[in-house]
This record gives C-alpha cells, sequence and structure tokens, in this order.
C-alpha cells in the first residue's frame, strides 16, 4: 500500500467510475452507484480523488456549483486510507476550487452520527447551520441530517494556517 504522503490529486474520470462505486459500497449505508457519479461528471458537477502510486482512487468528492453557491454531494475515503488525512486535502482543493470559480460558501449535509465527519468538516471551517429531522431512511430506521456551510474566506484562511500556504498549486476540480 501507498503512504499517503505519496498520493496526489486529480480529477474523477470515467475508468475511476467501477471502484469508486465498490469503495462507495464499502464506506456508505446508501452509497452512490457507478450510474450516480456517471450523471453528476457527466453534468459537470467537479469532482476530484486522492490517488495512490498506480492511480487508483482511495478519496474522492464531487460538488456542485451554481453561482455563489455549492453543495458538497458526495465524499468518501478507502476504509484502509481513513484517519490519514486525505480527506482533509481533498476537502481543502474543493473549497479553494469553488472560490477560484466565483463560488463564496459550500454547504453540505451529514449523518447526525457520523461524528468523525463533523469533525473533519468543523477542522476546515464548516459551522453548522440547522438540521432535517428525519432525513435519512437506511436499514429501517431515520436519522436527522446536520446542515453545515462553509464561507470560501474561512477556508482560504484555514488552509493557509493549517496546511502550509501554496500546498494546493493546482485545481484538480475545475478541470472536471
Amino acid at each position: 500500500m501507498a503512504t499517503d504522503e505519496s498520493m496526489r490529486l486529480r480529477p474523477i474520470r470515467e475508468d475511476d467510475l467501477p471502484r469508486l462505486a465498490r469503495l462507495e459500497a464499502e464506506v456508505e449505508a446508501t452509497p452512490w452507484t457507478i450510474g450516480n457519479f456517471k450523471d453528476a461528471l457527466s453534468s459537470g458537477y467537479p469532482g476530484a480523488a486522492a490517488v495512490d502510486e498506480a492511480d487508483e482512487p482511495t478519496a474522492w468528492a464531487v460538488f456542485m456549483q451554481t453561482l455563489d453557491e455549492a453543495e458538497l454531494l458526495i465524499c468518501g475515503t478507502a476504509p484502509e486510507h481513513q484517519r490519514r488525512g486525505l480527506m482533509t486535502k481533498l476537502l481543502a482543493s474543493a473549497l479553494l476550487d469553488m472560490k477560484r470559480m466565483g463560488g463564496r460558501v459550500m454547504h453540505l449535509e451529514v449523518r447526525a452520527s457520523n461524528e468523525p465527519a463533523i469533525a473533519l468538516y468543523e477542522k476546515l471551517g464548516f459551522r453548522v447551520t440547522g438540521r432535517r429531522p428525519n432525513y435519512y431512511y437506511y436499514s429501517g430506521r431515520h436519522e436527522d441530517a446536520v446542515l453545515m456551510q462553509c464561507a470560501a474566506t474561512d477556508a482560504l484562511a484555514l488552509q493557509w494556517m493549517k496546511l502550509g500556504g501554496g500546498l494546493f498549486i493546482f485545481t484538480p476540480f475545475a478541470a472536471c
């Protein structure tokens, strides 16, 4: 297995979709399918992946942007690569690229029970803005969605201070 230091970011490609759908099924209760990924990318939604030395995706994210607002649609990390900072780098890049594309705020929703994801989003500057009761339904039960948002200026400040200036010198999302 490659070290996380050897990982790089690049746009999601169509040949990545079977692997991404397989990994999604490992980490999500209601995973995206190949068709979901294909629809998002063919609609022009920016998507990027952290890839290993073999150019295989290990973390992924897709967002959509309308004018000056964006929504994180999906993100995930392969189980063996979780909690190593890949999603931090990937989402910081997404926030920066959103800003470069004229965005001022990114929104997301997350399962209320997903405490590690909520902590990651807060580390990146996202703040809780609301809650949708019983939004998620899977395995015969409902769960609330926590609504969060991050202003582009917050993202840029945190990226500079915590991740080091100049870390993201390219824009994988903008290239999709």
